[in-house]
């Protein structure tokens, strides 16, 4: 189930990211020679059965737990800086400058997409968990409720899949906002006069639809809880900047999208334009058309 903005645990995860940043910062200055705030290396050293992190931040602290750094004491927060807007970061997140330099861009990190995160990081977790003792060939599909596609998804699916190399991690089956083209295909596949193709993933955006690999879930969900890392952009564009790194480097893109958002209801992400992003895509035969038709 989605996360909702209004969720007290989103409030709570909105202190702790002004506090990590502020913790870096001074770390940063205190150490200006040889400043080390981390790397995502960090995270492998911790079991997803065991809190780490960013996992700890939404927790209601229990009362032997009301010191705990992790669970972030509120009175540390009371200073003339605590209520300050939060920027959406960009670039790498282990830069040991980027609290000095200009590492933000003027958009503001609100809350919707900090519940967006949490959601997401949430189930891909549990997928995670759910598969570290299971069958390592099992696939998960992500959909966000605001979705249509393609009707014969299933059949396009079949002949793309059989294309992926063995240690895939990701594929894009929505997005947007990127030309998933710019690497060559890996197969084209041709149905009712329409062409789909399998290509390594450019710098996607957009999260309504993908599917994961076991062990992309796994490295997704250590990924996602790193302290210096989580809830530091919106989701899609944390997504993009693992995919451009090839920190995740098991992520392919089908072309065009299989599934597109309707744009029919209010965006909670976009919350100043009615119905979110201004990127609009079409489908040759979608599913709602057909439903509509019966």
């Amino acid at each position: 189930m989605a996360t909702d903005a209004s969720d007290p645990r989103i409030a709570r995860i909105e202190q702790h990211v002004r506090w990590q940043r502020r913790k870096e910062r001074q770390t940063i200055l205190s150490n200006i020679s040889k400043p080390n705030i981390g790397s995502f290396e960090d995270s492998w050293s911790h079991g997803l059965d065991v809190a780490w992190g960013s996992d700890y931040w939404g927790r209601t602290p229990l009362r032997d737990d009301a010191k705990d750094e992790r669970y972030l004491p509120l009175p540390d927060l009371l200073d003339p800086d605590s209520d300050h807007t939060l920027l959406v970061e960009k670039g790498n997140p282990f830069n040991p400058h980027k609290h000095i330099s200009n590492a933000t861009l003027p958009v503001s990190l609100t809350r919707a997409m900090i519940a967006c995160w949490h959601s997401h990081a949430t189930l891909i977790r549990d997928i995670a968990l759910k598969t570290r003792d299971g069958d390592g060939n099992q696939t998960f599909i992500i959909l966000e409720d605001d979705i249509d596609f393609e009707w014969d998804i299933e059949e396009r699916l079949v002949t793309l899949w059989k294309a992926l190399p063995a240690n895939w991690e990701l594929v894009m089956l929505g997005h947007c906002w990127s030309d998933e083209r710019r690497y060559p295909p890996l197969v084209i596949t041709r149905l009712d006069g329409r062409k789909t193709s399998l290509h390594r993933s450019n710098s996607p955006l957009c999260t309504h639809a993908y599917a994961l690999s076991g062990r992309g879930a796994t490295r997704l969900a250590h990924l996602l809880r790193h302290p210096s890392f989580a809830y530091s952009r919106a989701l899609d564009q944390a997504f993009a900047w693992l995919i451009r790194t090839r920190i995740l480097s098991g992520a392919y893109s089908v072309v065009p999208p299989l599934v597109v958002q309707t744009k029919e209801g209010k965006s909670d992400i976009y919350t100043q334009r009615r119905k979110g992003s201004r990127w609009k895509d079409s489908l040759g035969d979608g599913a709602r058309s057909r439903i509509r038709q019966w």
